[in-house]
């Protein structure tokens, strides 16, 4: 992921042998829309030297990791439906995909953002897993925005005229400032607002 990071948005200017190479890996993570991608790119182009067509056929032939993606992108497709719609139940479908794909940037995405959504305290290990993962730009900016509204979440829970509201409501998070939202590690992830630092 890393040494793709750079070419996230140009994949057409990399060596057909470093997507082959690069595929297998995007397969396991679960990151169907970089797996699209690649494919995409090498589905226009007609030669391949002597590596990477090794490698293309060995990927072809694993039946078992191909098959695998086929539901898991029908999958992301509902979760992402079902996430404007019915949260709660996005949140379960994104709970079963980090089953099987626990590095998916976009199930850890979805997966945080219907804890927003329903006002549940962060997972510290979806807030950790996409930290520092490189991600293509339309994940990049689902990324932040969902840092934003969890470092503008926690300062409103943070504020005492909204305490006894949001504690009636969410139980689970009652007094979250003082909990940094349930796990230390969280408050490490979350940017600071000036309210949040001088709260």
């Amino acid at each position: 992921m890393m040494g793709l990071s750079g070419y996230f948005n140009q994949l057409s200017r990399l060596p057909s042998v470093i997507l082959a190479d690069a595929l297998p890996v995007l397969m396991h993570l679960g990151e169907i829309q970089l797996i699209t991608a690649c494919k995409r790119v090498l589905a226009n182009r007609d030669q391949f030297d002597a590596h990477t067509a090794q490698r293309l056929q060995a990927l072809n032939a694993n039946t078992a990791l191909i098959q695998a993606l086929s539901p898991l992108e029908s999958q992301l497709h509902d979760a992402a439906t079902l996430l404007t719609i019915t949260p709660h139940q996005a949140l379960d479908h994104y709970r079963r995909i980090l089953r099987n794909y626990p590095l998916c940037s976009e199930a850890n995405l979805g997966y945080l953002q219907c804890q927003l959504t329903l006002g549940q305290t962060p997972d510290a290990d979806a807030l950790l897993t996409i930290q520092g993962m490189p991600l293509p730009d339309s994940l990049a900016a689902w990324r932040q925005r969902l840092l934003t509204q969890w470092a503008a979440y926690r300062t409103t829970v943070s504020a005492p005229w909204h305490r006894h509201t949001l504690a009636y409501r969410f139980p689970s998070i009652q007094d979250a400032s003082d909990r940094d939202c349930g796990d230390p590690r969280i408050s490490a992830l979350l940017p600071r607002t000036p309210s949040a630092a001088t709260a």
